[in-house]
């Protein structure tokens, strides 16, 4: 069906329509944050047996961004997921896929109230760290690695696979 046959809302992605594919996300999707994860997130490779999202270890679940606290794992699980359906039902490259995930995500900010250029300036300490290693914490065994290999470095998915 086209656009035409609604009325278009004024936010990209309405707060209700969040809240309910999040809350139907949780449901389905298990989220694990006791990895590292290198760039913050990343799934599981197949979901066939039940989705996984993983988060690193080192981000928090609460952020205060422009005086309001703030649940990122919600955007990034919405990131995640949307990323992972579209490479894998559609065969999507990860470049495309990985640009309307971060439509959703940020479809996702805006509509909690959130600005863009705040949210992003509050995840990018956690993103530069979660680059690196940390002691004690590997990358989870079912990590999909294609989008650090199609995208990142091909020394990090280097790294991964050797982990595994």
């Amino acid at each position: 069906m086209s656009t035409g046959h609604r009325k278009l809302p004024d936010a990209a992605l309405s707060k209700p329509h969040i809240d309910q594919a999040i809350k139907t996300l949780l449901e389905r999707v298990k989220v694990d944050n006791h990895y590292w994860v290198p760039y913050l997130g990343g799934y599981s490779k197949d979901w066939a047996d039940g989705p996984e999202v993983y988060f690193d270890a080192r981000f928090p679940d609460r952020l205060v961004v422009s005086g309001k606290t703030m649940q990122p794992y919600r955007y990034i699980l919405i990131h995640e997921c949307v990323e992972k359906s579209l490479m894998d039902e559609l065969h999507l490259s990860y470049d495309v896929a990985h640009d309307f995930a971060t439509a959703a995500e940020r479809s996702a900010v805006e509509a909690d109230g959130f600005q863009w250029p705040a949210y992003c300036a509050a995840i990018k300490p956690y993103i530069a760290q979660a680059v690196k290693q940390p002691k004690g914490l590997d990358v989870p065994k079912d990590l999909d690695d294609s989008p650090y290999v199609q995208d990142h470095s091909e020394e990090l998915g280097k790294i991964e696979s050797e982990q595994r």
